[in-house]
């Protein structure tokens, strides 16, 4: 089956649980009930004829297989009756017969010995290509704002009540991972006989379902918005990504006049030791790093701020500094020097945020792992905005076909 954006799950109608997209005619057809028909009668006839429409075919893997077992196209009744919708109906194989019988519109036929149904062959299913998915789509109309516990039977009854000529309902849902179930998003894509009546219903003022309004586009329309919100969000994601990636390559500035070089240093002096002497000369300062190690006779402090280097050996008398019961002797590193120092800190710099990016990229990939599990757990909490806007996120969205 052709899709527009995103791929739906193929499902048979056999499945025992919730069918991703299935519509049975009870859902969408508003084929009449014969006149000589039961109520009864009917709802079998619109499940059947669902079930060999146009719509339920193209994409029913099981129906069709069982279609093509026979070399005429015969399917037993008794099949038939393990779907769970017709079983809901009845299960009497005599009845379902007797009914479409009945039936006027030439969709499906009757085997001689009354226990086998085929699609007729003066009514072959169309060839679903490009052609006749734009056809579809073209009198194909999108609305939200259905409860989300609505039942098909409950929806359907509302189109076929109230418009003219609805050929096909589809509830649109996603897979819930919590509960492992498909869910219904709130809304529906409605086929409709011709474009003309698709549009009536779109431009309906005011048109509300119980006491909350519906939003309404005509399908190719809601497709073009959801492209647009694609793009944006795709957009933001390379944004985001290049920002990320930017920070990560961002060559790193640093600070020019804040490097001070100092020697005499004698013992078990640390680190610790020359910060908290800094800060006690100018308690204002910032010292982005010592480059030192316990043992070592000399070193460097780098400061974040251009010129506090020079700032902070200016307030020293002759360049001295007390530490404990040493004297040590400090310069400011300037020209070739500083830039030569400040290269291999860079270096050490971008070195050692390798190393860090490295180290958390297995926990990334974990997050990354939540992060889809929360998007998805979300994908019920459709979003809305004003009545020109669609916006529903993470949605499977397939084109209606229709018998």
């Amino acid at each position: 089956m052709a899709d527009t954006e995103n791929v739906a799950p193929e499902v048979t109608v056999e499945d025992k649980e919730v069918e991703v997209k299935e519509v049975n005619t009870e859902n969408g057809s508003s084929q009449e009930t014969p006149k000589n028909a039961t109520k009864l009668e009917g709802d079998i006839i619109r499940q059947i004829e669902y079930y060999f429409g146009e719509c339920n075919l193209n994409r029913d893997k099981f129906l069709r297989g069982k279609i093509n077992d026979d070399k005429d196209g015969w399917v037993p009744i008794s099949v038939l009756l393990t779907f769970n919708r017709l079983k809901a109906i009845t299960e009497d194989a005599k009845l379902i017969a007797e009914a479409l019988e009945k039936s006027t519109s030439g969709l499906v036929q009757i085997s001689e010995d009354k226990e086998k149904l085929r699609r007729h062959p003066d009514n072959p299913l169309p060839e679903f290509n490009e052609t006749r998915r734009k056809e579809l789509s073209r009198r194909t109309a999108y609305a939200k704002g259905f409860p989300l516990d609505s039942k098909m039977d409950t929806l359907v009854g509302y189109f076929n009540s109230n418009f003219q000529k609805v050929e096909n309902v589809v509830m649109r849902k996603y897979y819930d991972s919590k509960t492992k179930v498909y869910k219904f998003k709130g809304s529906v894509f409605i086929l409709f006989e011709k474009r003309e009546q698709a549009e009536e219903f779109v431009k309906k003022e005011g048109l509300k379902y119980g006491e909350k309004e519906l939003l309404r586009y005509m399908q190719e329309e809601y497709f073009e918005v959801k492209k647009k919100e694609k793009s944006k969000k795709d957009e933001k994601k390379k944004a985001k990504k290049a920002e990320q990636q930017a920070e990560k390559n961002d060559d790193i500035v640093l600070p020019k006049n804040a490097v001070v070089h100092f020697t005499g240093i004698e013992g078990s002096i640390s680190r610790e030791d020359i910060r908290k002497r800094v800060l006690e000369i100018n308690p204002a300062l910032t010292i982005a790093f010592i480059h030192f190690e316990r043992g070592d006779k000399k070193g460097e402090l780098r400061f974040s701020k251009e010129n506090d280097g020079k700032e902070f050996i200016e307030k020293l008398e002759g360049a001295k500094m007390k530490l404990n019961d040493l004297e040590l002797s400090l310069s400011l590193l300037e020209g070739e020097e500083e830039e030569k120092f400040l290269a291999t800190a860079l270096e050490d710099m971008k070195k050692a945020r390798q190393r860090i990016n490295q180290k958390n990229k297995g926990r990334g990939r974990f997050n990354k792992f939540n992060d889809r599990k929360r998007k998805n757990d979300d994908r019920d909490n459709d979003e809305e905005v004003a009545p020109k806007h669609a916006r529903e996120d993470n949605e499977a969205v397939t084109v209606v076909a229709s018998e």
